[in-house]
């Protein structure tokens, strides 16, 4: 199957759902169909995965993504590791190597992909280095516990894509950053404009977007 369904997290069984726990899983299983887990966005509104193990145990192949900013794998990888953990209530639910598997292997083999996702001869020519002398990370015993629980993607040293080196000592070479980010932000203040103007209910921005503490604007 060439098909890969994004999320998949209210299936029958959930803890979010009334219905008992039904044949979804082995379906997604039997017809080759790939689950990409992107944790972040919805653990910002209290959901989670339920769970990454039991997918895996099905035969369900899982993949890590990312659809929200920071657009941050890594951050990912943690974020399905300890929410898969705290869905089981078992520490050796989604382990690192399982995860690292999901982001790596997982997503090729959602593209039917066997040139990605590895290194070995005939592989597509993709390296990340991470810096283990960070102080975020620190502590490093096994490289790949090292990746999961403890490195942000501001660790990430080098990124060659198919031979092309895209990032070289932490600078982004292929792109202007200061641009992006104001891009970004401009982008964003056109997306809330235009969400305040289409709202139904008319509210005003501090509504629909409130800030974090409220504070009373002054007479």
């Amino acid at each position: 199957s060439n098909t890969t369904v994004t999320h998949a997290l209210h299936i029958a069984g959930h803890m979010d759902t009334p219905y008992p726990d039904g044949r979804e899983l082995d379906t997604l299983a039997a017809r080759g169909t790939s689950v990409c887990h992107c944790p972040l966005v919805f653990a910002r509104s209290g959901v989670i995965l339920n769970s990454f193990s039991r997918y895996r145990a099905h035969g369900v192949n899982l993949a890590i993504g990312t659809d929200t900013f920071p657009q941050d794998i890594i951050q990912e990888m943690r974020l399905a590791s300890y929410l898969g953990k705290v869905a089981d209530r078992d520490r050796d639910s989604a382990s690192a190597a399982e995860i690292y598997d999901a982001a790596t292997l997982g997503g090729a083999r959602a593209f039917n992909r066997s040139d990605i996702g590895r290194l070995i001869p005939g592989a597509k020519a993709d390296i990340i280095t991470i810096a283990f002398d960070s102080p975020d990370v620190a502590l490093v015993d096994d490289p790949i516990k090292a990746v999961v629980n403890y490195s942000l993607g501001r660790d990430v040293r080098n990124v060659i894509v198919d031979g092309e080196v895209l990032v070289r000592d932490g600078e982004v070479l292929c792109v202007d950053e200061e641009q992006i980010v104001a891009q970004a932000q401009n982008t964003y203040r056109h997306m809330t404009d235009f969400l305040v103007a289409m709202d139904p209910k008319g509210r005003e921005r501090e509504e629909l977007f409130p800030f974090s503490y409220s504070f009373r604007r002054p007479d």
